[in-house]
């Protein structure tokens, strides 16, 4: 009887093991199910540390990720806190998001305590690399892009989403010019989508353009 005991106790630890590294154990902020109308969310300024030589493309990715990131909340009913109330608290706190040394979860869930959110959500975009060939009328592009992002329960401190990396690449001919640019900005928002997707498709879309 007592090895059966045994037997038993094992499986149930290899369970928990196996909850845990899928990040779905009891106690953690992925288990936990929201109420997007009564749930805010924090949504701090994208941060781009790819160093690319163009303020007007940096900025494009910027705007690429950050309607992507509000299409993937804001379209689901969670009520969002952008722009003004985030940059002062950001102010407020002395805290620098383009610098890599405070991109880090406990920056993160002070910025949502400051404005009082339920939910802090980050977005980093780490790489960009476009490149191009053409022969004669024929070109083609590439464009590849990777970001790192986060979604944090603000009050338990635990991540929903934890500095995820995503990726996104595509591939095209084309006659005449092909813009690379244009194609990794699609990209950011591509790989936006498909991090945050993840974490928060149980919640139906609220708004009938949000999912285009």
């Amino acid at each position: 009887m007592s090895g059966l005991l045994s037997g038993v106790r094992g499986i149930a630890a290899l369970v928990c093991c196996a909850l845990a590294a899928h990040g779905i154990a009891r106690g953690q902020g992925s288990d936990k199910t929201y109420v997007p109308s009564a749930t805010s969310v924090a949504i701090l300024p994208v941060a781009n540390t790819t160093g690319a030589k163009s303020d007007g493309h940096q900025a494009n990715l910027a705007k690429a990720a950050m309607s992507a990131l509000l299409k993937q909340t804001a379209g689901r009913g969670f009520k969002t806190i952008t722009g003004k109330p985030i940059e002062e608290a950001l102010s407020r706190l002395h805290i620098d998001l383009t610098d890599i040394e405070q991109q880090k979860r406990a920056v993160m869930l002070q910025v949502g305590q400051e404005v009082g959110a339920d939910l802090v959500a980050f977005v980093v975009i780490v790489d960009v690399n476009t490149d191009s060939d053409s022969s004669g009328w024929l070109s083609a592009a590439r464009a590849a892009v990777k970001i790192k992002c986060w979604l944090l329960d603000v009050k338990s401190g635990r991540p929903i989403m934890g500095a995820k990396v995503e990726t996104a690449e595509s591939e095209n001919l084309a006659f005449g010019a092909n813009r690379q640019t244009t194609k990794a900005e699609r990209n950011c928002s591509t790989a936006v989508i498909r991090a945050f997707e993840r974490v928060l498709k149980q919640y139906p879309f609220v708004r009938p353009d949000a999912d285009k």
